[in-house]
């Protein structure tokens, strides 16, 4: 966005994890990278304040951020292993097609059952709320295309329906009472005439902070420690970019990086355990934070 001002790239981040990224730092220019091969080009074109790899990814990003750290090693530019965990990851932990949030638009319903094909023409709908399957079932119909919807209001009955006549595409509210859309794709899996239709998650419950802890494994992905919700990874990178950043101005040190290092992180990438920091406090305390709790979601990346 216009107006910015110091520039982040951003590796392994979908559209989500951009978006919050520009949402919580204002005062950065958000810069996408998705082609590592030009990251050499941009650090030298933009003089980055630092580049954000998404711990969530996994080992990916590891090798993603030693990646950067090579293709950068002459320049003072932090890499930050951060972890946001976005509908893309929340779609893969669930193993389903898509993970729609309502309110949900008519043109994501027809791009998804688009971009199944044109096998795809029963659509079941289950969702406790009638109105919503109503408004699910208008917005397929309206497309002008051969699509058939039928429609449930509770697990059990979504269930039967699968059974009675399958569908190509199943649309799954999470949350409903009695048997929810979680049971629900747990007895799908394990029904082998069930197991292979694709389904979509339809829910009006965001990720919870609960979720987003256990999804982002930690800065550091190591083990099934607790990890940290979007609030607060992205709190710790305020602090961090506040705090540990080194200014464009500022020339390198003698080993080509600037990364703020806590003393026992892994220098040759492999994946390390890190006492878990306090969270930052907010307002003007917080940006008076100690550099040992800010800096345990820096990573020093060995060459």
């Amino acid at each position: 966005p216009s107006g910015r001002g110091r520039t982040l790239l951003a590796v392994g981040q979908d559209a989500g994890g951009i978006r919050l990224l520009e949402q919580a730092l204002e005062a950065y220019r958000i810069v996408p990278v998705t082609d590592l091969t030009q990251m050499r080009k941009l650090g030298l074109e933009m003089h980055p304040q630092a580049v954000l790899v998404n711990s969530a990814q996994g080992r990916e990003a590891w090798i993603a951020a030693r990646q950067v750290r090579r293709l950068l090693a002459d320049l003072s530019v932090p890499v930050v292993l951060c972890p946001l965990v976005t509908e893309q990851h929340l779609r893969q932990d669930l193993n389903v097609v898509e993970y729609l949030v309502k309110p949900i638009s008519r043109q994501a319903v027809v791009d998804l059952l688009d971009r199944l094909g044109t096998g795809t023409r029963r659509v079941l709908v289950i969702d406790d709320d009638p109105r919503v399957a109503q408004i699910l079932h208008r917005m397929i119909r309206s497309a002008g295309r051969d699509w058939q919807v039928r429609r449930a209001h509770r697990g059990q009955a979504g269930l039967r329906a699968m059974r009675r006549e399958r569908p190509d595409l199943v649309l799954l509210d999470l949350v409903m009472p009695g048997m929810d859309g979680r049971e629900v794709l747990a007895r799908m899996r394990g029904d082998p005439e069930l197991s292979s239709i694709p389904v979509a998650i339809i829910t009006a419950q965001e990720h919870t902070p609960e979720v987003e802890r256990r999804l982002s494994g930690g800065v550091i992905h190591v083990s099934r420690q607790p990890g940290f919700s979007n609030e607060e990874a992205l709190s710790y990178l305020r602090h961090i970019l506040e705090a540990t950043c080194v200014p464009p101005s500022q020339p390198a040190t003698a080993s080509g990086t600037a990364v703020a290092q806590p003393a026992e992180a892994p220098l040759e990438g492999s994946p390390g355990r890190l006492p878990r920091p306090q969270r930052p406090p907010r307002g003007p305390a917080g940006r008076a934070a100690s550099a040992d709790s800010r800096s345990a979601c820096v990573t020093g990346l060995g060459r």
